[in-house]
């Protein structure tokens, strides 16, 4: 089976228009190694261990086993593989596995493949397969199931910010198969890691595709229940999970499309888990002593574009320079998401595998600006017109910011249009001078970008085209070394931020907030929760 191609406009428009998106934090792996021969059985802590006090205060007292968590909207599937959104992505996350599993400190490790290894010269990607696994349906996982599931996905198009550099799965045996790419692909292990790349039963899914998606069957920690559409999902706990069955058996994700709403569930003590709090509840949330609160910086990051279309004022170094030291990020982050974030020095998450950690860009020196600004036809003043979405994550950094530009002469017109005009001007024309975005990495890594700053890329709306971004871009893309994927990721860091190709701002914090008496749950940069690693 061959691919289908497909146009990769679905990852862009999903992560401008939604304000968060999938996946792990990027680590620093090596892709090209080969994972450790079988994946280690998973043991529980003996009795009478380091909580045994804690477990003997609570004796006599009933310890609960089901838990609600507040979902920020309603999924339009449970399998991740066929909807590219962050709250399919959670939910698909407890009934499906992964051949591959990402580890919190960017390792990967087994899950329903006990070994993987790059052949064909780092081409492509060979498989051992467990024999061992069932799915909830009770039927045995096949390699038939895996080849059958990756080309599902890879034809269906919808992750394809997965899929884009996969070409087709095969089947050797019973226990291997192998992933064949269109060319070398350094973020190969980091798109089989995905939660896009999810294994299910191949005659439950042809019997009935769009029943499938609504009626989840997996390898997962959990099995599906119920869903009433705008209102629940409802699951219990896979007993027989080959990596060993969950402490919390019955779980309802419960929809709140208002978070602030979501927020009072938490403190009336209506739901268990929020997983998306709102940044104007924070200061609430970190002061009331029932609640749990973290947050970490998380994946979206963002940033001022600007446009190189021929007619454009910023195909000016120096003005896109004076912009870039006019912005004060700190008073931006502040005004824009309540201080809840980090600066970042780059497009992409400070965590990313690739990022330059000791790479300083332009900071904020309007002193400097205006001397730039004197150097281009602007010397005198500029009066431009901004678009902005209706959103506030759009909208708000980008009044700060014009207010910022006045100071040294720029002044903004800032319009507000409805999400989908704004995306049109952005995105299809582009019709503006400099905007600002935001985007979630639907694969954690440098390429998740490609197609927007690589010269001659269909989606380079604001056709960027330097021959050393290029090749710093196709460093990373084309190799699967990770030396030289990561001197381009640095490259890139380097070469954007020296000529200001845009101004990386801040990344958001991803923030968790949850019932006191809950364990082993935290906020995570990507929101890659497993409700099976939480207990009471």
């Amino acid at each position: 089976m061959r691919k289908t191609k497909q146009s990769v406009g679905v990852k862009l428009v999903a992560a401008a228009l939604a304000s968060a998106m999938v996946l792990g934090a990027c680590g620093s792996g090596a892709a090209g190694t080969k994972a450790g021969a079988t994946q280690a059985a998973e043991t529980s802590a003996p009795a009478g261990a380091a909580d045994a006090g804690a477990d003997a205060a609570d004796q006599g007292a009933a310890k609960r086993d089901d838990l609600i968590v507040a979902l920020y909207a309603d999924p339009s599937t449970l399998c991740a593989g066929f909807a590219a959104s962050t709250v399919v992505s959670f939910c698909s996350r407890q009934f499906y596995d992964t051949l591959i599993k990402k580890e919190e400190d960017g390792s990967y490790s087994p899950s329903l493949a006990t070994s993987w290894e790059y052949i064909n010269d780092g081409k492509d990607l060979s498989f051992e397969i467990r024999d061992d696994v069932y799915f909830h349906d009770g039927t045995k996982m096949t390699v038939d199931d895996v080849v059958f599931s990756y080309n599902a996905i890879i034809e269906g198009g919808y992750a394809d910010c997965a899929t884009s550099a996969m070409d087709h799965m095969e089947k050797v045996d019973d226990t291997h198969c192998i992933l064949y790419f269109e060319n070398q692909y350094g973020p190969g292990v980091e798109c089989v890691a995905s939660d896009y790349m999810t294994i299910f039963p191949q005659a439950y899914y042809e019997k009935d595709p769009d029943f499938f998606k609504r009626n989840p069957i997996g390898t997962g920690a959990y099995k599906f229940v119920e869903w009433k559409t705008g209102d629940y999902i409802k699951m219990t706990a896979n007993d027989d999970y080959f990596k060993g069955a969950p402490s919390i058996k019955d779980v309802t994700m419960k929809v709140f499309t208002d978070t602030s709403i979501a927020t009072l569930a938490l403190e009336n003590g209506e739901v268990d888990v929020h997983i998306d709090p709102p940044t104007t509840d924070a200061k609430r949330l970190r002061e009331n002593d029932n609640i749990q609160f973290s947050a970490v910086p998380g994946a979206t990051c963002t940033w001022v574009i600007f446009n190189f279309n021929e007619g454009s004022a910023f195909v000016d170094e120096n003005l896109r320079l004076a912009v870039a030291h006019a912005i004060d990020k700190e008073a931006v982050m502040i005004g824009a998401i309540d201080g809840e974030g980090e600066i970042i020095n780059q497009i992409y998450p400070n965590y990313f595998f690739g990022v330059d950690q000791d790479y300083q860009a332009p900071s904020y020196d309007p002193d400097l600006a205006k001397e730039l600004i004197a150097k281009t036809e602007y010397a005198g003043g500029a009066t431009l017109s901004v678009d902005t979405s209706s959103n506030r994550k759009y909208f708000m950094p980008t009044e700060i910011i014009a207010a910022q530009l006045a100071e040294i002469g720029i002044q903004c017109t800032v319009n507000k249009l409805d999400s989908n005009a704004w995306f049109d001007d952005v995105f299809k024309g582009p019709t503006y001078d400099w905007n600002v975005v935001a985007f979630t990495p639907s694969i954690n890594d440098f390429d998740d970008l490609y197609a927007l700053y690589r010269g001659g890329e269909g989606q380079n709306f604001g056709k960027v085209d330097f021959p050393e971004l290029n090749e710093a871009y196709d460093k990373n893309h084309n190799s699967t070394d990770s030396a030289v994927r990561e001197e381009g990721c640095n490259e890139i860091c380097r070469f954007m931020g020296d000529h200001a190709i845009c101004v990386p701002l801040y990344a958001q914090n991803n923030m968790l907030a949850a019932n006191k008496d809950l364990k082993n749950v935290e906020a995570h940069p990507t929101k890659d929760y497993d409700v099976r690693s939480w207990s009471w």
